[in-house]
C-alpha cells in the first residue's frame, strides 16, 4: 500500500497525534496515521491529496500549531 506523507515543521505542538488525526479525519474525510514529535507532525495518508486538501491541512496546521509543510 503507497502512503502518501505530509511533514510539517511546527513551533507548538501542543496537542497529542489523537487530535490531529480527528481533525485531518474532519478536514479531508480520509484517515491518517499521525506521528507527534517535537518540532514536528507528520500525516500518513492511504490515498494521494489533491491540492485543495493540502492547503486546507497547511491552513489548520498553521492555526493550530505555527507550522509550515515541508517539501
Amino acid at each position: 500500500m503507497v502512503m502518501h506523507v505530509v511533514t510539517y515543521r511546527v513551533k507548538d505542538i501542543g496537542r497529542d497525534a489523537n487530535y490531529y488525526r480527528d481533525k485531518a479525519k474532519q478536514l479531508i474525510g480520509s484517515d491518517a496515521y499521525v506521528e507527534v514529535h517535537p518540532g514536528l507532525v507528520r500525516f500518513r495518508f492511504t490515498r494521494e491529496l489533491s491540492e485543495s486538501e493540502l492547503e486546507e491541512l497547511d491552513d489548520f496546521i498553521k492555526e493550530v500549531a505555527d507550522g509550515v509543510r515541508q517539501h
